[in-house]
């Protein structure tokens, strides 16, 4: 999956997301690229691809959860998708991907003002063939080991404030 609406001074032109794809489906032919809208009336880069838009946070980190990869700009889609499994693919142009960047160990992050887009779709199609090789990458979790999107929180439980803060990632 892909998200291509950052503003300001992280947006990626248009053309640059269909050099991209264009040259990512030519080394994975069998990737089928699924375009995140950030409205519903917004033009999707290719009109012949498949893509949806998700208004609610929960169902949009569901939907990403279950792709096989997921490349974004630096926008909030891209942090939302790294709080999920899915490995994902942050590409920069502003902003700096050491503070920035996606935070688990099977994703990251690019600076796409030093490549070409069709480096980075190279880059990607490794780090993606990379994580479906790793073992159980595949599998899918049974029921009893998916979150449970509907669970009510518990309101009456304390916090502990004795707690130290962890500094770890």
């Amino acid at each position: 999956g892909f998200f291509a609406y950052a503003t300001g001074a992280k947006r990626l032109e248009r053309e640059y997301w269909r050099k991209f794809w264009t040259a990512f489906l030519q080394l994975a032919p069998e990737a089928v690229p699924v375009e995140f809208l950030p409205a519903p009336d917004t033009a999707p880069i290719d009109p012949q691809g498949v893509a949806l838009h998700v208004s609610r946070p929960r169902l949009l980190a569901a939907v990403m959860g279950e792709l096989c990869m997921f490349v974004s700009a630096d926008t909030g889609p891209m942090h939302l998708a790294s709080s999920t499994a899915v490995p994902t693919v942050a590409l920069f142009r502003a902003s700096e991907p050491a503070l920035y960047g996606p935070l688990k160990p099977c994703d990251l992050a690019l600076d796409a003002t030093r490549h070409p887009p069709a480096m980075l779709a190279r880059f990607c199609r490794e780090h993606w063939q990379q994580q479906r090789a790793r073992p159980n990458l595949d599998a899918q979790p049974s029921l009893d080991a998916r979150p449970n999107l509907h669970a009510q929180p518990n309101l009456h439980a304390q916090p502990n404030l004795d707690a130290q803060p962890s500094l770890h990632m």
